[in-house]
């Protein structure tokens, strides 16, 4: 075999090894933007899947000033050095908390909640619904209820009761 020969017999295995490393790098592109989709995917599943319990979190950070709640069983709702025990809530703390609770344990269910202002202040009352619906449950909500604060925003799904006459 000649010089010229063996150079372009080298030159042809030098561009072929150029050529799969091309394809390869192509290949392991391709491969990492996959990766990389597919981990989006999951973070945005799991956020979605944890939406609940953030609202619930951020709920209680902000009305507990950054107090955890103590349940027995030593189970703690949200976060905080300071622990506060569930037993020493009021009335409307733990009625607001266990319908956030229960939202963010159920997904697509019907939740019935009758007259919720009896212990809400005017200003948890205001806020009820629109820390339900950010939890993104999915849940349907049935509500029995006189306070204009948590059903003015949603008038739009009122459906007024009308008394039955019997004959």
């Amino acid at each position: 075999m000649s010089n010229y020969e063996i150079e372009q017999q080298e030159r042809f295995s030098s561009e072929k090894r150029k050529s799969n490393d091309a394809r390869q790098l192509a290949n392991a592109h391709i491969a990492i933007e996959n990766i990389r989709k597919k981990a989006t995917e999951y973070g945005d599943r799991q956020e979605a899947l944890l939406q609940p319990f953030t609202t619930l979190s951020k709920f209680i950070a902000t009305v507990f000033a950054d107090k955890g709640i103590t349940i027995s069983g030593g189970l703690v709702l949200g976060v905080g050095k300071e622990k506060i025990p569930s037993d020493l809530l009021s009335a409307g703390e733990k009625q607001i908390l266990s319908f956030l609770v229960y939202n963010a344990f159920f997904d697509s269910v019907p939740i019935f909640i009758d007259e919720p202002e009896m212990s809400l202040h005017v200003d948890w009352q205001r806020i009820l619904f629109p820390t339900l619906l950010e939890q993104k449950t999915n849940n349907q909500f049935i509500v029995a209820t006189h306070s204009p604060f948590i059903y003015s925003k949603y008038q739009d799904k009122e459906m007024p009761l009308k008394r039955l006459e019997w004959n």
